[in-house]
């Protein structure tokens, strides 16, 4: 990212410089406000990219911020926050970069003509995105049944109190992911399913959210939120892609949508397809 910067804060037409900061998993509910008060207390930054956590800074700063948008405040998560005129405001840009994202690749035909369900392993920020999008936001790449998963029994009462508000939640189903659970849900996914990595495995902490023995659906689509790491499950998705006729998607363009997203609610500049594909052409320079 530190590489692609410069290309993109081009094409925004704004001078940005970006400083990482690294909050490992399980940080105290402090380490969030310490970060969110730093942005409101200094006027030489414009705001904050969120590229993990969303759903866990939501739940420790949600106060902390004088605005918030509807759909941060819909998806109780945080993945851009914006300080202009000192005005610290919450919105959940992934929402926009995954629908985006998730529209260039649901033009296949595996998922036109298939069953259109999707199984999504990991129910934080990016994972509840994608499901509303499949589920209310994007009617034209509409699943007919959604199952989102997550390790984690806090999340999974709270993603599905979320759920019921939807207009569509009757189609979307969330799970615990006990031991077996999802192993069971990918044998049992028709042909022509849409099965997401949003669990962090693979990237955030070692290992993979299915047994290696498990094969995915024939002539689904497996889309890896993850772009870096070991990435296991995609390494096995790969391997099978050939024989089974799988579609197999990293997360780079989700990456890549998903900073243009952020950054243009940082800057106030409005996404557009232009815009991406200038995006797309800077990190691609940056060998991103």
């Amino acid at each position: 990212m530190h590489r692609a910067m410069p290309g993109w804060a081009a094409a925004l037409g704004v001078d940005l410089t970006l400083q990482g900061i690294d909050l490992p998993i399980g940080v105290p509910v402090a380490a969030y406000a310490t970060v969110v008060d730093r942005i409101q207390k200094d006027p030489t930054i414009l705001g904050m990219v969120v590229t993990t956590h969303k759903a866990a800074l939501w739940s420790a700063c949600e106060s902390s911020f004088a605005r918030v948008t509807a759909l941060a405040a819909m998806l109780r998560e945080v993945g851009g926050v914006s300080r202009a005129s000192g005005v610290l405001t919450a919105d959940a840009p992934d929402v926009r970069s995954v629908g985006r994202a998730a529209q260039r690749l649901l033009t296949d035909e595996r998922w036109t003509t298939g069953a259109r369900h999707a199984l999504i392993l990991g129910a934080g920020g990016a994972g509840l995105s994608l499901a509303y999008n499949l589920s209310d936001r994007l009617p034209e790449i509409a699943a007919e049944r959604v199952v989102l998963t997550d390790v984690d029994p806090a999340r999974v009462t709270t993603v599905r109190a979320i759920v019921a508000g939807w207009e569509r939640a009757g189609a979307v189903t969330v799970e615990l992911a006990t031991p077996g659970v999802n192993d069971r849900l990918v044998s049992q996914a028709p042909p022509g399913s849409l099965m997401v990595n949003a669990s962090g495995a693979g990237k955030d902490r070692p290992g993979s959210p299915l047994a290696p023995a498990v094969r995915l659906p024939r002539r689904s689509i497996y889309w890896d939120f993850n772009y870096r790491g070991e990435l296991p499950l995609l390494a096995h998705a790969r391997s099978q892609a050939a024989l089974d006729d799988l579609l197999v998607v990293d997360g780079r363009d989700y990456l890549v949508c998903g900073w243009m997203e952020a950054l243009c609610f940082v800057v106030g500049r409005q996404p557009t397809d232009e815009l991406l594909v200038r995006f797309d052409l800077a990190a691609q320079a940056a060998r991103v």
